[in-house]
C-alpha cells in the first residue's frame, strides 16, 4: 500500500525503517515502498519519517508527521499493508511555544469549540527541553494511518496529531471536543491516544458531554499525556430507547450499531422518512403539494394542520416534532400543539396569522412556518411556504374576513396563470401581474380584441374622410390639394401599416390591496380579471380629440369597439372627483376629459 497526503497524493521520499533493524527504504514516485532485504517476521515497528519533506503554502510552512506502528510480517512473500499510509501535513508556522510558566491553549482552525489547555511546566520533549513549539493539525476521521479503536472505525468529535512525536505532557493537556455527533449532555466516552511504543490506541481518561451539549470534556486528570495521534473513542451503546440496533438489519445487530450510526439504516431511513400534510376542516383550501417538501395553502378563519411523519417505523414516541415561523411579519405563532410535548407520529397545530387589507401596491409578506421531524437523530423538515398564487389568494381570503361588504369568493388556483401582459400599457402598479406576470384570468385579453377592432374602426373613419376629400378637391379642380390630401391618407395607412394607433392599458386585474389602493369598488370586474380600462393612443390627423371639436371621437370609438366585440360592461368613465363620474357611458357628454374606456362582463359581486 502507498504513503499518501490526506488528500490523496502518493509523498516521494518519506523514509520508512524496520525498528531493531538497519534496513531503510525511501518512498517511490507513486509512494509506494519495498523492503529488499529480509525482514524479520512477526510482529515489528514500522517508523514512517515524514519530517525532511516540506514545503510552502500561500505563505505558510508545513512538514509531514512521523509515526510508528505495528504490523505482521510473514517470511517467503510479499506483504502488503491492510490500508494506505496517511500522513497530514502539519502546519509548522502555527507552532506555539508551550512549557514556560502559563498555561497555553492549542486550537484548530475551523473547527469551533475544539481547545487543548497546555499547563503551565508541564512539558518534556524528546530531547529532554521543557520548553519549545508544539502544533496540533486535524487528521480527517477517514484517513487516519492506524485505525481507530472500537468498531467504528473512527474517532467521536475529531481525530489530532500533536508534533513533536513523543513529546510528554504531565499534568496532561486537558482537552475538549465540539460534541458533532449529538450525544446527549452527561454521556461519557474514552479520550485515546496512539502510544508509539506500544504501537496502539490506548485511554488516556474519559471525557464528559457538556450540560449545553456543545463539547465533550475531558474529566480532571484526564487527558492527553503523550504528543501523536489522539480523539475521542467510541461512546458506550445508547440505552435502549426505541433507537436502538434495527433487528432486521444485519450491519446493526454485529456491530451493536443504533440507527442513526448504521450507514445502511440511515441511509433507509433518510430516503424513507416523508412528512404528509394535511389541513384542519378550518382552512379554506386543499394543502397543495408543491413538491420538494414544500406545500403552500390559504387560511380561513382559522389556519390548523396535522403533520405525519411516514417511514420511520419502530417506537413513535422516538419522534420528536418542531413547528417554527419563517416569516414574522405573515405569522404571529404556532399556537395549540397536540400532543403538547411535541412526541409522536403526527402532530398537529394552529397558525396564527396577521391579515392585511389596507391599501397597497406592494405585495403581501408569504405565510411560511417549518415543520421538521426529528426520529433517532435523523430529520426531515418540510415547509408550509404560501407560492406567489396563494400569496395572492390570501388577500382575498382577508379581505372576505376582515372587510364589510366584500362578498368576492377566493379564486380557485386554476384561474391564475402566467400572462403575456398586454402593451402598451401604464401605471398598473400591480406587483403579481408587473413582477411576476401572473393574473387572474385573461384581462389583456379583452384588451387586445378591443385594440383591434378600435383601429379598424379609426382607420375606416379617417379614411373615409380622406377619400371624401380627395374626390372633392379633384371635383373643383385642384390638383395640389388633391395631392396634399393623398400623401396625408397614405401616411396614415403606413402608420396603421406599422402598428400605430394603439390603445394603452392603464388597469387590468387588480388583487385586493392593489383596487384598494386606487379606490375601486368592493365587487369590481378587475377583482375578478375581467375587466381592461383603456386610453386612446396617437390617432390619425383627421379624428376629433377635443370638446372644442365637438364628439371626441377617439374616445367614443374606444368605448364602440368594446360593445362591438360583445362586451357588457363598456363604460366611459369620467375622472375621480368630477361630477358624473362614470356616467356618461354613452359618449354624449360635454366633459373636458374622460379617465378610462372601461370593457368587460356584467358579473355578480361574488
Amino acid at each position: 500500500m502507498p504513503i499518501l497526503d490526506h488528500d490523496g497524493t502518493p509523498l516521494i521520499g518519506i523514509r520508512l525503517s524496520i525498528g531493531r533493524t538497519s534496513l531503510s527504504v525511501v518512498s517511490d514516485a507513486q509512494g509506494y515502498f519495498r523492503f529488499a532485504d529480509h525482514v524479520p517476521s512477526g510482529k515489528v515497528d514500522l517508523f514512517v519519517d515524514g519530517r525532511e519533506l516540506r514545503f510552502t503554502r500561500a505563505g505558510e510552512d508545513y512538514e509531514y508527521p512521523a509515526l510508528h506502528f505495528e504490523t505482521a510480517v510473514i517470511q517467503g512473500q510479499d506483504n502488503q499493508l491492510p490500508h494506505p499510509i496517511y500522513l497530514p501535513p502539519v502546519e509548522v508556522s502555527r507552532a506555539v511555544m508551550v512549557g514556560g510558566d502559563a498555561d497555553v491553549i492549542l486550537t484548530l482552525p475551523y473547527f469551533e469549540g475544539f481547545e487543548m489547555r497546555v499547563r503551565a511546566n508541564s512539558v518534556t520533549f524528546p530531547d529532554g527541553s521543557r520548553e519549545g513549539p508544539v502544533v496540533v493539525s486535524a487528521v480527517h476521521a477517514d484517513r487516519l494511518p492506524m485505525v481507530p479503536p472500537g468498531m467504528a472505525g473512527r474517532f467521536a468529535g475529531v481525530g489530532w496529531t500533536i508534533q513533536p512525536t513523543n513529546t510528554r505532557f504531565d499534568p496532561p493537556i486537558e482537552v475538549r471536543i465540539p460534541n458533532t455527533d449529538g450525544l446527549s449532555p452527561g454521556r461519557t466516552l474514552p479520550i485515546v491516544q496512539w502510544d508509539h511504543d506500544l504501537a496502539t490506541f490506548v485511554p488516556m481518561g474519559h471525557g464528559t458531554v457538556s450540560e449545553d451539549g456543545t463539547q465533550i470534556v475531558s474529566d480532571p486528570g484526564s487527558g492527553i499525556t503523550k504528543a501523536g495521534w489522539g480523539g475521542g473513542g467510541p461512546p458506550p451503546p445508547p440505552p435502549n430507547d426505541g433507537c436502538g440496533p434495527d433487528p432486521e438489519c444485519d450491519e446493526c445487530e454485529e456491530h451493536n450499531q443504533t440507527v442513526t450510526r448504521c450507514p445502511i439504516c440511515r441511509s433507509k431511513t433518510l430516503n424513507e422518512l416523508q412528512i404528509v400534510i394535511t389541513p384542519d376542516a378550518a382552512v379554506a383550501a386543499d394543502v397543495v403539494d408543491l413538491g420538494a417538501d414544500r406545500f403552500t395553502a390559504i387560511a380561513g378563519e382559522r389556519f390548523g394542520f396535522r403533520a405525519t411523519l411516514g417511514g420511520a417505523g419502530g417506537d413513535a414516541a422516538t419522534i420528536k416534532w418542531e413547528v417554527e415561523t419563517v416569516n414574522a411579519q405573515r405569522v404571529t405563532g404556532i399556537e395549540d400543539l397536540d400532543p403538547a410535548d411535541g412526541k409522536g407520529d403526527s402532530i398537529a397545530f394552529d397558525v396564527g396569522i396577521n391579515r392585511f387589507t389596507t391599501g397597497s401596491v406592494n405585495e403581501s409578506p408569504p405565510l411560511h412556518v417549518r415543520v421538521t421531524a426529528d426520529y433517532c437523530g435523523i430529520s426531515k423538515t418540510i415547509n408550509v411556504e404560501q407560492d406567489i398564487t396563494d400569496i395572492i389568494r390570501q388577500e382575498y381570503q382577508d379581505f372576505r374576513t376582515d372587510v364589510a361588504g366584500f362578498t368576492l369568493s377566493v379564486p380557485d388556483r386554476a384561474r391564475f396563470s402566467n400572462t403575456v401582459l398586454y402593451q402598451p400599457n401604464r401605471g398598473l402598479n400591480n406587483p403579481y401581474l408587473v413582477n411576476h406576470g401572473i393574473s387572474l384570468d385573461d384581462p389583456s385579453g379583452i384588451a387586445a380584441a378591443v385594440a383591434n377592432t378600435y383601429r379598424t374602426s379609426i382607420l375606416q373613419l379617417s379614411v373615409d374622410r380622406y377619400q371624401a376629400a380627395f374626390q372633392a378637391a379633384q371635383a373643383a379642380g385642384n390638383a395640389a390639394l388633391a395631392a396634399q390630401i393623398r400623401t396625408q391618407w397614405d401616411q396614415v395607412l403606413l402608420q396603421h401599416g406599422a402598428g400605430g394607433y394603439v390603445p394603452t392599458m392603464t388597469s387590468a386585474w387588480r388583487s385586493p390591496r392593489h383596487n384598494e389602493q386606487v379606490g375601486g369598488v368592493a365587487c369590481s370586474n378587475h377583482l375578478k380579471g375581467g375587466a381592461a380600462d383603456m386610453v386612446p393612443g396617437a390617432v390619425p390627423p383627421n379624428i376629433n380629440t377635443t370638446q372644442a371639436t365637438g364628439r371626441r371621437e377617439n374616445w367614443c370609438e374606444l368605448r364602440a369597439a368594446c360593445g362591438t366585440e360583445g362586451y357588457t360592461e363598456c363604460l366611459l368613465e369620467i375622472p375621480p372627483g368630477t361630477a358624473g363620474w362614470n356616467s356618461d357611458h354613452a359618449c354624449t357628454g360635454p366633459f373636458a376629459r374622460f379617465h378610462a374606456v372601461h370593457s368587460g362582463m356584467r358579473s355578480a359581486c361574488n
